[in-house]
């Protein structure tokens, strides 16, 4: 069991599992730690989807093994370690130290997961390490390379750790998500709908953004699966929090259920080591180069400008003590905070 302990926040961390205590009203203006990072270690894919969020090419760039060692053996104590890892990209298996990456992140207590295209577990040696360290793999499902994906679903399913698929929702398209449900679902632990982005190459596909009726078509998907097979990407919080609301959830049940830790407890370090509060930021970051601890950066004034901001999302909305804007209030198109809250 992992634990973080300060004066206004305290979490365990134990078999993929967090528990938190903490003040609501100091914790904005305390100083944090991630409790999940996510780390691009490569700009690299074999895929180079047109939609792609992060730019992804296949001649993109690597992080190095170096650094990467170097940010958690120097930068950060065992304290502000976080409790997981998503190693992600651009393809990560790409990276020529993945698998050296994964077994270092298991020796010093940081369970690492990760997202595929599909790559991945077509190697049979990352396929080992995966399931000898790994907490879970998310499989992407991509319309532009089905097949890539049909060929790596049987080994997804086959591991015996968490084993997620994602699929991106977009305008117009929500119907086509229950085929893929039905399809997939008694094989998986999860299925994740993630929200369309127009950001890196998407940038000129707005047509594709989810638009109210598209909102409303996904919570009538989701009261049809009650089993908790389904989940959303952190962008989509609000879209439960409405969906508890309707049906009347008292308060606790909905903190119990939707509390969303993105805005305050994670981050995401590209390859270049700029630390953001997410990969969808389209904002300028923090050079970890510039800080002599991981500690330092993380409550840096872009972080303290940003929990602030977050702190007086109450003004606006009963809720947001919940779910905290979806993801920083960044990309919480649909909420009513967005018009009203400009990061």
């Amino acid at each position: 069991m992992r634990v973080k302990d300060t004066e206004v926040y305290k979490a365990a961390f134990t078999n993929g599992i967090t528990v938190r205590d903490f003040d609501p009203v100091q914790i904005y203006g305390s100083e944090l730690t991630p409790e999940i990072l996510d780390i691009s270690i490569t700009s690299r894919c074999n895929l180079e989807c047109p939609y792609c969020y992060r730019s992804a090419t296949s001649y993109g760039k690597d992080l190095s093994f170096g650094e990467f060692l170097e940010t958690f053996l120097f930068h950060m104590n065992e304290l502000s370690r976080p409790f997981q890892v998503a190693l992600g990209g651009g393809e990560p298996s790409l990276h020529p130290e993945f698998c050296d990456m994964i077994e270092f992140l298991h020796h010093i207590e940081v369970v690492p997961n990760y997202t595929t295209n599909g790559t991945a577990l077509l190697n049979d040696d990352i396929v080992t390490v995966t399931e000898r360290y790994c907490g879970g793999v998310a499989l992407t499902y991509h319309e532009n390379n089905p097949g890539l994906f049909e060929k790596s679903f049987p080994v997804l399913t086959s591991l015996k750790i968490q084993r997620n698929v994602h699929i991106i929702a977009k305008h117009n398209r929500v119907g086509e998500l229950k085929s893929f449900i039905e399809r997939y679902r008694d094989s998986v632990d999860m299925i994740v709908i993630l929200e369309f982005h127009n950001v890196g190459r998407a940038k000129q596909m707005s047509s594709e953004t989810l638009q109210r009726s598209d909102l409303d078509e996904l919570k009538e998907l989701f009261s049809e699966y009650p089993d908790g097979k389904l989940a959303v990407g952190a962008s989509l919080t609000h879209l439960l929090i409405e969906m508890a609301v309707e049906r009347e959830y008292s308060f606790h049940e909905m903190a119990m259920l939707f509390w969303n830790s993105d805005s305050l407890m994670t981050g995401f370090i590209d390859e270049n080591l700029v630390l953001k509060p997410s990969s969808f930021w389209t904002g300028s970051g923090v050079d970890l180069r510039k800080y002599s601890t991981f500690k330092e950066a993380y409550n840096s004034n872009l972080f303290k400008e940003l929990r602030k901001k977050l702190k007086n999302l109450s003004k606006h909305c009963d809720y947001s003590t919940i779910c905290n804007g979806g993801m920083h209030g960044d990309f919480c198109f649909r909420c009513k905070l967005r018009k009203e809250i400009e990061l």
